[in-house]
């Protein structure tokens, strides 16, 4: 599963991942026009984003209403939806662009600050630190902060003002039907304490230190290629390598089986099919009742799927947004270095 800011190890190491916070906080301060253009277009793209989706609820109970067809009204919805799908384009491809731009030189200053401060670190500091380690925290952990800063602005936008407007606009339609349609993200959000457990926690951390010891003994194997083939070993550097791989295989299997019964239940909850089967069970036993007209159920139908949408997407970023916050700690670390 996966995000957005890492809420597990915010409870479990509020001092590590505080000082990690503080790091990126003063990277990105030479960059915070930047950061916010990426922000606000992203909120006008999302909300804009939503046009389309109320203009087709809102002439579906207008042609489906009695009574005589309001023309000027319904090429008003038409227009408005047009204009909202357009205007998402445009902010959504202006704010990915500015967001990616803005990685890439976070990126670069990560590496050049990395470089610096490898530069001036005193020669015992690298005897006890393998040389994959330090390669995996210049290499993948400086990427791996990339989803913080070019996708979780969007990811976080769109998780918390289109469910706001889209429920906004249901509770106006019927407030008992958005209730129910309610049911699948509560049930989704219910698993999500189960994420932030101390076990998964230390699942994590044993999976980037296995990671750590595979990048290490590649590094390793390489940088002594020439020994062992002058003075043999090499199935002893191969054995290294292979038990480097099964320690990995066996962590990351045991991830899995933590985590592969909590994504399923979130996944099935906010499965469109689902959602659809308790927007349409709800809403026909009210039509059924008389408390509520066929009309309004389509609102329902449309923006139901909305709401659960983001969450889902949160939940795929999840892992994404863990690892990035990891790294940071990583790299702040090698930063913190005496010199």
């Amino acid at each position: 599963m996966t995000t957005i800011t890492d809420l597990a190890q915010t409870v479990e190491q509020p001092d590590a991942d505080s000082a990690a916070g503080q790091s990126m906080t003063r990277l990105l301060r030479p960059h915070l026009r930047s950061f916010a253009a990426v922000v606000i277009l992203q909120v006008i793209g999302a909300l804009a984003g939503l046009a389309p989706l109320l203009a087709v609820a809102e002439l579906g109970r207008t042609l489906l209403s009695s009574g005589p067809i309001d023309h000027v009204h319904v090429w008003t919805v038409v227009i408005a939806g047009a204009a909202g799908l357009l205007i998402r384009l445009l902010c959504t491809a202006a704010s990915a662009g500015i967001g990616h731009v803005l990685d890439s030189r976070v990126q670069l200053t990560f590496r050049r600050q990395l470089a610096a401060s490898l530069g001036r670190a005193p020669i015992g500091w690298f005897s006890r630190r393998r040389t994959g380690e330090l390669a995996k925290v210049v290499g993948e952990d400086v990427s791996a902060v990339h989803p913080f800063i070019a996708h979780a602005p969007g990811e976080l936008v769109a998780a918390f003002v289109v469910p706001l407007v889209s429920l906004i606009y249901l509770f106006t339609v019927d407030w008992r039907l958005t209730l129910i349609t309610l049911i699948p993200v509560v049930m989704a959000i219910a698993l999500v304490p189960l994420l932030m457990l101390p076990a998964r926690t230390r699942e994590q951390e044993a999976y980037d230190a296995a990671m750590g010891r595979i990048a290490g003994s590649v590094v390793e194997f390489v940088q002594g290629i020439s020994v062992v083939k002058a003075f043999g070993g090499g199935e002893r550097a191969h054995r290294t390598f292979l038990t480097a791989a099964d320690d990995f295989v066996s962590i990351f299997s045991r991830w899995v089986r933590g985590m592969s019964v909590i994504a399923a239940g979130m996944q099935l909850a906010l499965s469109p099919p689902f959602v659809l089967l308790v927007v349409l069970v709800g809403g026909t036993a009210l039509i059924t009742s008389g408390g509520l007209a066929p009309a309004d159920l389509l609102p329902f139908l449309l923006l139901g799927l909305g709401l659960t949408a983001p969450v889902a997407t949160l939940g795929h970023g999840f892992d994404d947004m863990q690892a990035a916050w990891r790294a940071a700690g990583r790299v702040r670390d090698v930063l913190a270095v005496e010199q």
